[in-house]
């Protein structure tokens, strides 16, 4: 791997709390390699075992979730330095989930399962200690990732579209708005049904909107 990939590489939180000479030394026990694929090429297919994570090193790819009825229900979109497919590689579980290039793009991979390889670890005590830094990471990570599924169960739930909005601004903290259609996706609801709830919290001066941007003006709608 060259050395630009592999400094972006290890500036992922998966390296997270490690110096840069630590995480490099990690990456031949990971076995990070990269590769290119075509746009529209599928990185990960439905039912695939998954043994890498994958950090971004050039272009976009997408997650995407299909329900019973073939359509694509949720997307979620990686650029330039995020880790994608981590859960999967972790937990070495058959794909639920396809992961399609979105544009031209170069992937690394790292072989997540050498975590929990004991000859891996070797003798040396910084390169043990280094790799328990990374384990430590992927669980909190993951945790982080288990919640957010939760909260987003909790969304789903909600019989009124209004509801979904409300817990939804409630709990998306600061990431930003995303489009009506990914917004739509996310809430599993039509956009235009979407598209006229929130013209009309506008109207009701509940949220205001700049942009794509939702910003709740009434801070009783969150209680």
């Amino acid at each position: 791997m060259i050395e630009k990939d592999a400094r972006l590489v290890v500036k992922n939180q998966l390296f997270m709390g490690l110096s840069e000479k630590d995480a490099l030394g990690l990456l031949d026990t990971l076995d990070v390699h990269a590769a290119s694929f075509a746009k529209d090429e599928l990185l990960v297919r439905l039912g695939e075992q998954v043994r890498g994570a994958g950090v971004v090193l050039e272009g976009t790819v997408a997650g995407e979730f299909y329900d019973e009825a073939g359509n694509v229900s949720m997307v979620s979109k990686f650029t330039t330095g995020q880790l994608f497919a981590e859960a999967l590689a972790a937990s070495g579980m058959d794909s639920i989930v396809v992961v399609r290039a979105v544009t031209v793009c170069r992937v690394a991979w790292i072989d997540l399962a050498a975590l929990f390889r004991e000859q891996a670890f070797g003798e040396d005590a910084e390169h043990r200690a280094a790799l328990r830094a990374v384990a430590g990471n992927l669980v909190r990570m993951l945790s982080r990732k288990n919640v957010m599924l939760n909260t987003k169960m909790q969304i789903l739930a909600q019989k009124r579209l209004r509801d979904r909005l409300r817990l939804y601004l409630a709990t998306r903290g600061d990431a930003p708005t995303p489009t009506r259609t990914e917004l739509a996706r996310y809430l599993s609801v039509d956009r235009s049904a979407l598209s006229r709830e929130i013209g009309r919290m506008a109207d009701e001066g509940v949220i205001e909107l700049h942009g794509r941007e939702i910003k709740v003006v009434d801070p009783s709608f969150l209680r």
